[in-house]
């Protein structure tokens, strides 16, 4: 039940609170009034801007930068309080955040966040928080006035398709959809898989000879392997011998090798004696011809860190002068805009009244005044800002010159550095010299020694390559022996892995065929049996519905206009038909009233037969009906006594401008509308 209503800035509304009394509630007043905003406030307040139906524009007032909804109401024994807002930005109109109360306890929470509780706390599907239309409030608490007669004109299949979505029975569609889709699949997967099957069959037939073939394989390995051993003993033999002559031949050449060595010590260190002595001559002369550095001259400069701090401070000051002068710039600008503006308006946009010409004038002279002053301070800041930057200039120039002194002093040391690293090499150059010289005597004494022993060895390098021939020889068989072995095992291991292939493929054709029928299964069991029954279920609901809807909705319009007149029933596609003296008639043809009646008795017949079969959904108590006399005459309105009075409803909302229509109310809420404003006149 709806408990008050506050609006700020909403169309004509400034600041109003509306409180709804429990029970039959009109709100009544002339046509523009303000009536309909209050429903359409509801609206927002509980689902937010919806697509296509109103937009935030539309509901926040005409100049108000921001506007709120609050609406306070209990529903299953909670007390709720909702709020959005609408704020106006960059030509548009946005929708913020807003908060809920429940039972005291208040959330902030974003607009798809409070969609999505108020969904909740009314029991409406969760399927709704995406769909930009609130169908089930639409058609079970709230029609706007002007899609009352909409129920009439919608396409039999468009009707059928919303009512559907309603009851929640598209999801039968969408199941019966998805079953085609999953056939299809199953019917996909099952070709493919028939398509495996036929691979696997071909491959065991390929496979099934490669069980001779490895028995084959086994016995030639066998003799390879006797024979790859007879020639591994004779190898050995061989090798034996050749290790001995080996071991003479080796000191025979190391003998001959250390001489060769020694030989070549002798002549290296000729070579690094003579290098030594030419780099201590060539770095003796070197000394001589460069002489001692000298150091630059002093100057008095302060340091480098103080010189940048200084400039540091100037650029930064030299930044805010030109930040100033942007400023200054900027309202003068501002001020010749206002004043050339001013003079070409003739009238107050906001208001539309005449603006006199003193009152121009006034603004006029006051922006000069303005414009005078901030030109002069201008004047000052060009003259901070020439400073500034001569002043950075000076600076600029006196860092070069610390920079220059650092950079001749670091050249300095390390001229001094280098010339105390030659003198320190000329010493090392001399030492080693003398090292060198001493060295190459003692190893022309070894050379002598070494060839002396190299003569009494004797020679038996014939032998040893006869010898090593025929090992060679042996070797090369050896290795081909080994080699068609390593074939035939490599072979016979390729056959065994086929062999283990084959089982395995044998397996798998067993399984892929046990998995082909699963599919066909299945597939024949959706496309028959699941089909159907989901068919048949939703066709026992949808017909369930249908009856119970047809029975209200005859009820409903019988309590309107008289039988003997009019008569009504819905088609197949709950479609309304009207039958006058047993012709069926088009709705188009009906007169205003009637059309009226049609529409309202199929708006009451829907919201009973909703809270009838959708048990969970908590707004069956309220009912909000938006100017549903429109074309009705006397008579009809004193039927739309009794049709109220058989409401079992906790609490009616009735918009309208008749005034009869008061008399059958428990509570009256008047509407009036003065200088845009509307507000709601209370205790009347």
């Amino acid at each position: 039940m709806l408990r008050s209503l506050r609006l700020r800035n909403i169309r004509s509304y400034v600041d109003e609170e509306v409180s709804f009394p429990e029970g039959s509630v009109i709100l009544s007043g002339d046509v523009g009034s303000g009536k309909s905003t209050i429903l359409l406030a509801i609206e927002f307040a509980l689902f937010g801007i919806l697509r296509g139906e109103v937009s935030g524009a539309a509901l926040l007032r005409h100049g108000a930068q921001q506007g709120w909804v609050e609406l306070a109401f209990e529903v299953d024994g909670r007390e709720v309080v909702v709020r959005r807002g609408l704020k106006r930005s960059g030509g548009s109109v946005t929708q913020g955040a807003g908060f809920l109360i429940v039972d005291g306890v208040r959330e902030e929470a974003t607009a798809v966040e409070l969609k999505s509780r108020i969904l909740s706390l009314l029991g409406y599907p969760e399927g709704l928080l995406a769909k930009s239309k609130s169908l089930l409030f639409r058609y079970t608490v709230y029609t706007p006035q002007q899609e009352m007669n909409r129920i009439l004109s919608e396409k039999p299949e468009e009707r059928l398709e919303t009512l559907r979505k309603i009851f929640d029975l598209d999801k039968y569609k969408r199941v019966n959809e998805n079953a085609i889709m999953v056939a299809r699949a199953l019917k996909g997967q099952g070709d493919v898989l028939e398509g495996q099957l036929s691979v696997l069959e071909r491959q065991v037939e390929e496979l099934k000879p490669a069980e001779k073939r490895l028995d084959a394989a086994r016995k030639e390995v066998l003799k390879v392997v006797q024979r790859e051993g007879v020639l591994a003993k004779k190898v050995a033999e061989l090798k034996k011998r050749q290790a001995e002559l080996e071991k003479q031949s080796f000191l025979h050449n190391d003998v001959r090798t250390k001489c060769e060595v020694l030989k070549g010590e002798v002549r290296s260190l000729r070579e690094e004696l003579v290098r030594k002595k030419k780099e201590h001559d060539d770095l003796l002369g070197l000394l001589k011809e460069q002489g001692e550095p000298k150091r630059p001259a002093k100057r008095k400069v302060r340091s480098g860190e103080a010189v940048r701090e200084a400039l540091a401070k100037v650029r930064h000051a030299l930044v805010q002068i030109e930040e100033s002068r942007a400023k200054h710039e900027e309202r003068i600008d501002q001020c010749r805009r206002v004043i050339e503006r001013i003079k070409t308006v003739s009238s107050c946009p906001t208001c539309l009244q005449n603006v006199p010409e003193e009152h121009r004038q006034r603004v006029v002279e006051k922006q000069e005044l303005l414009l005078e002053k901030a030109a002069r301070n201008l004047e000052k800041i060009e003259k901070k800002m020439r400073a500034a930057r001569e002043r950075v200039e000076e600076l600029e120039e006196e860092l070069q010159q610390v920079q220059k002194a650092q950079e001749e002093e670091r050249v300095f040391a390390i001229q001094l550095k280098s010339l105390e690293e030659k003198k320190k090499r000329l010493r090392l150059l001399a030492e080693a010299c003398a090292l060198l010289e001493k060295a190459c005597k003692e190893k022309e004494k070894d050379v002598a020694s070494v060839e002396k022993k190299l003569a009494a060895l004797p020679e038996i390098k014939g032998e040893l390559s006869a010898l090593r021939q025929e090992v060679e020889k042996v070797e090369q068989e050896r290795r081909e022996v080994a080699g068609r072995r390593a074939g035939l095992e490599r072979e016979a291991a390729l056959l065994e892995e086929q062999l283990k292939r084959l089982e395995l493929l044998q397996e798998r054709m067993q399984s892929l065929k046990k998995e082909v029928e699963e599919h066909r299964l299945l597939r024949q069991w959706l496309q028959g049996v699941f089909q159907n029954v989901i068919f048949v279920i939703e066709r026992q609901l949808l017909m369930s519905i249908y009856h119970e809807f047809n029975a209200y909705f005859k009820r409903w319009f019988s309590m309107l206009i008289d039988e003997s007149v009019l008569g009504v029933r819905l088609d197949e596609h709950f479609s309304p038909c009207v039958e006058q003296n047993g012709f069926e008639t088009d709705v188009a043809h009906l007169s205003g009233g009637e059309r009226s009646a049609v529409a309202l008795a199929y708006r009451l017949a829907l919201n009973s037969v909703i809270s009838q079969f959708m048990s969970s959904v908590k707004t069956r108590g309220l009912l909000i009906l938006d100017e549903p006399t429109d074309g009705f005459s006397a008579e009809q309105l004193d039927r739309l006594r009794e049709v109220l009075s058989e409401l079992k409803v906790s609490q009616l909302i009735l918009v309208s401008h008749e005034s009869k229509v008061e008399s059958f109310v428990d509570h009256v809420l008047r509407v009036e509308k003065l200088e845009h404003v509307s507000r709601i006149v209370r205790g009347v």
